[in-house]
């Protein structure tokens, strides 16, 4: 696993000074660090130690039973720091180490581990054997007393205090964390080989060419008929020259093919019958002239093709292509033992000598951009963790993708894919950007899949990766059969609120997949607040903000206003979600304020909002009185000092187009979109005003500028 830091604001900065690197010893394992989760930046530098066998962070035992061999060393070379690197001293090299570091109770966890060999979900639990093998994130929960239950009114006199593991790589050695049936901590450490390094871990129209460079040509005129020409394809698996091995053994003939590349040009079903010679060119050129697609990429694997290349097959023989089987960690085969019958691992792939790679890629990518290929999608790129044996291991990368496939046709894959990528994000979401795969847009899933992506960023892009609310953290929202999730964000002015009911399947570590399970009620009802968005008073333009917020709900069309400690309920039944804009109020005068929400038909309304000033403007009796016709109607119960002095206006940049909301708690005067009066609408049950931007922006502005005066 590749090393990996934590977000200054939410976890302390490491750094690797501190290693003595001069032993050769196995020490690098867990890499601790420690925050009080408050939300006022972190002013106070934490005590960590081992003492008495004992791991104490803040005066806090987070383990207990610590043995002699474990060592401490200070997370930089000098000065304080908010955390430090565990490891460990043996008597003897091997290439698999297990320690215990302690053992570990009256705590609340949350680990992130590999339950499958490329991805990772989420378990939580109490003691150490609950940690499940190959946890590459632990986040431990202590407070004072022991006591376990959530703060649910944001109280911090609990004192909790949080404690990251974080497994890291040191030389040939990769780490990992487990439990075992003591309650103890293990850390794994590996090489996979004593004389090499050891492996660490290395989706638009997609077009599926499984038919013909006719079947292609048919779904771009089906697309340009629906309404959706599309700009941009990717011709999926199935284009290259392929075939499966010769000769096989009982093991492979009990098997489908493991097919390999044959050939770095297309196959004949993407050959134009007239004129072969002009091979993959020839769609390209119907798909960009005729249909006037932009950009045309193909698929690929990062290996060739799932098999590889195929070996003694005279068009690739420079490449040098030789037969290699995957090498998998126990940790990953007790999770995941399917492995032990993957066609891959019966009939292994076909490996290219490292040093003739370039040549091959230079002579795929060449002859793909002579044909007016723009780009390449390559797949499988996971492959490669396994097949490093003998090789020097392969390199370390910071590329990742935060769950697990999106899997149309699999009804219990759905509410775990939610549930893992927002957990996972607890770990990535501050060191990478984390990718939450495709979904299709015509699916009973759809806008499940769709609202949870756009809280984690997407047309209308949020600020920060999308993750669990603070009381979530050490729930189970798919498996306790109570819990809703609810991920966070924010944007630049609002933040945005997902609710999920997530219940009723979950990763099954007897049977190792993914199963349903019986849940106890139809729905489940939870609380929400403000403060669920972690930083939403940082999303307010108002230094003296009060702690008032709009809270609009996407399904029900709702608006309230309220404190952002105050809760409301939701109830949500499995696969059923809502979405809440959550925008601070801005006082403006007594019996004055407003709060943007944004397009509000969108998923993550706020998104919108580019720019939000608030001004005031000199304004006569006579201005107020002249209303306009059809704009709203003059304000009643305005003081007369503010009748003849200012009038309020809050000016807004909107990128895109449909429905825009806002709360005000008076109704407007008028509304203006540019410079032109523009009819809306006031619910003076809720404050609710919306207005119409019918059409996108102008290209040379690209936004929107709307004005409320009130």
């Amino acid at each position: 696993m590749p090393i990996m830091g934590i977000r200054t604001n939410d976890y302390p900065d490491f750094h690797n000074d501190g290693l003595d690197r001069d032993n050769r010893l196995v020490r690098d394992g867990a890499r601790r660090s420690e925050v009080d989760c408050i939300e006022e930046a972190m002013t106070i530098k934490p005590t960590i130690r081992i003492a008495d066998e004992k791991l104490v962070v803040k005066d806090r035992t987070i383990l207990t039973n610590v043995p002699d061999n474990v060592i401490d060393t200070s997370g930089a070379s000098a000065g304080l720091v908010e955390g430090v690197f565990l490891g460990a001293v043996f008597d003897h090299e091997n290439s698999r180490h297990v320690v215990s570091l302690g053992m570990l109770l009256e705590v609340r966890f949350l680990a992130c581990f590999r339950f499958k060999l490329w991805w990772m979900a989420q378990k939580m639990g109490d003691k150490g054997r609950d940690i499940p093998l190959e946890t590459q994130f632990l986040l431990v929960e202590t407070k004072d007393g022991s006591n376990l239950e959530s703060d649910i009114n944001g109280n911090e006199d609990n004192n909790v205090v949080y404690t990251v593991f974080l497994p890291l790589v040191e030389g040939p050695f990769k780490a990992c964390l487990q439990g075992n049936d003591h309650d103890e901590l293990e850390l794994c450490l590996e090489s996979g080989d004593i004389d090499t390094v050891g492996s660490t871990f290395a989706h638009s129209v997609y077009i599926s060419s499984e038919v013909t460079q006719e079947g292609v040509e048919a779904g771009l005129e089906s697309l340009t008929a629906g309404g959706t020409p599309p700009k941009f394809v990717i011709i999926d698996d199935g284009w290259q020259s392929v075939a499966g091995d010769y000769e096989k053994n009982e093991q492979q003939q009990q098997q489908q093919p493991l097919l390999r590349l044959t050939g770095i040009k297309e196959n004949p079903k993407f050959q134009n019958k007239n004129d072969p010679t002009q091979g993959i060119k020839n769609i390209v050129n119907i798909a960009k002239h005729k249909h006037g697609l932009k950009y045309v990429y193909v698929w690929h694997a990062i290996t060739g093709y799932w098999g590889g290349v195929r070996p003694g097959v005279k068009e690739m023989e420079d490449y040098g292509s030789k037969m290699q089987y995957p090498k998998l960690c126990k940790g990953v085969l007790e999770n995941e033992p399917v492995w032990k019958t993957d066609a891959i691992a019966m009939q292994g792939l076909g490996l290219m000598n490292p040093k003739n790679v370039l040549k091959f890629y230079n002579e795929l990518h060449s002859y793909l951009a002579s044909a007016g290929v723009d780009g390449v999608k390559v797949d499988a790129q996971c492959i490669l963790e396994t097949l490093g044996a003998g090789l020097g291991g392969s390199k370390q990368t910071a590329i990742v993708r935060a769950s697990d496939d999106f899997y149309p046709r699999d009804p219990v894959s759905h509410t775990i894919h939610i549930v893992a990528v927002a957990y996972n994000s607890v770990f990535l979401g501050d060191i990478m950007l984390t990718d939450w795969d495709m979904f299709h847009s015509l699916h009973p899933a759809a806008e499940y899949h769709g609202s949870a992506r756009a809280i984690n960023g997407s047309i209308l892009r949020t600020q920060l990766p999308g993750r669990p609310t603070k009381d979530c953290l050490f729930s189970d929202p798919s498996r306790d059969d109570v819990s809703l999730l609810k991920i966070w964000n924010i944007n630049k002015y609002t933040g945005v609120l997902g609710v999920y009911n997530c219940q009723g399947a979950a990763w099954n570590s007897v049977e190792r997949k993914n199963t349903f399970h019986q849940t106890k009620s139809e729905s489940i009802t939870g609380n929400i607040r403000g403060s669920d968005v972690h930083l939403i008073s940082e999303v307010s333009p108002d230094s003296n903000w009060n702690g008032n917020v709009a809270m609009y709900s996407y399904r029900s069309r709702k608006l309230v206003t309220l404190q952002y400690n105050v809760a409301i309920t939701v109830s949500l039944r499995v696969l059923e979600h809502e979405i809440f804009t959550i925008s601070p109020v801005k006082v403006l005068a007594p019996g004055f304020s407003f709060a943007p929400l944004g397009l509000i038909d969108m998923f993550n309304a706020g998104g919108a909002i580019e720019e939000l000033k608030y001004k005031f403007k000199a304004c006569t009796k006579s201005d107020l009185n002249n209303g306009c016709e059809g704009y709203g109607t003059q304000v009643s119960g305005v003081g007369e000092d503010l009748i003849t002095g200012d009038v309020a206006v809050v000016s807004m940049d909107v990128k895109g187009c449909g429905r825009f909301g806002a709360y005000s708690s008076t109704k407007p005067r008028k509304c203006t979109v540019g410079s032109s009066l523009v009819e809306f609408e006031y619910d003076s049950a809720c404050g609710l005003v919306t207005l119409n931007l019918h059409d996108m922006p102008p290209e040379d502005l690209k936004v929107h500028n709307v004005e409320i005066e009130l």
